[in-house]
């Protein structure tokens, strides 16, 4: 047996195992969240004050979420960011960027998982998806990674696997919390935009742990 066919069977062996530990083993009806705080989180963080940004009425259901939330942010120098912190329960699939932007009609014109320092200068790189998304002339900068306290993750095949071992160790699952900062960004200011961008997440992501389950 090769190689990939080793993965194949991997990875459906574990995607098996996680279905029936939330559909059978896991009670039904409990909230197995522990408590969650994610619109307590500082509408001041670092330099940024953040509002609550209104959404359509259809979107919650279209995003799939437990808890979430949008707001933007604005720095003393002007520019701002779009801040969506979403919590999706145990018995609810992530709806991630690359799912939800073209379902929304914009066409994703680049990707790449990039490695950003964080503010505290002994803490590993956190690893993070940068996307480039358009709509007509609208262009943005989206930056998102999933998170387990201090854990950020790019990729979320291994969240999901780092969730499923945290459920086993606790007797409960905890969900997923995904995060995105978005900006409009131009072909002149691309580097200025992700400049910003960074820096607010790297305020940001310290914060986070105080506002999910224990």
């Amino acid at each position: 047996m090769d190689i990939s066919k080793k993965n194949y069977w991997l990875i459906l062996g574990l995607l098996l195992l996680s279905v029936l530990y939330v559909r059978v083993l896991q009670p039904a009806g409990k909230n197995q969240s522990g408590e969650l705080r994610l619109n307590n989180l500082p509408m001041k963080i670092g330099g940024w004050q953040g509002e609550e940004q209104p959404f359509p009425n259809w979107l919650p259901a279209a995003l799939n979420a437990e808890e979430f939330f949008i707001r933007r942010y604005t720095n003393d120098s002007g520019n701002f960011i779009w801040l969506y912190v979403g919590h999706f329960g145990s018995r609810r699939g992530i709806h991630e960027p690359d799912r939800c932007y073209p379902d929304q009609g914009w066409k994703i014109v680049k990707r790449k998982v990039v490695s950003v320092n964080r503010e505290e200068s002994d803490s590993s790189p956190a690893e993070i998806v940068e996307m480039v998304v358009e709509k007509g002339l609208d262009r943005r900068l989206v930056l998102f990674w999933y998170q387990r306290g201090e854990r950020v993750m790019a990729r979320r095949f291994r969240y999901q696997l780092l969730l499923m071992g945290r459920a086993i160790i606790k007797g409960r699952t905890e969900g997923g919390v995904i995060i995105r900062v978005s900006a409009l960004v131009r072909d002149d200011n691309f580097d200025d935009v992700l400049a910003y961008e960074k820096q607010f997440m790297q305020v940001l992501i310290p914060v986070i742990p105080k506002y999910l389950p224990k």
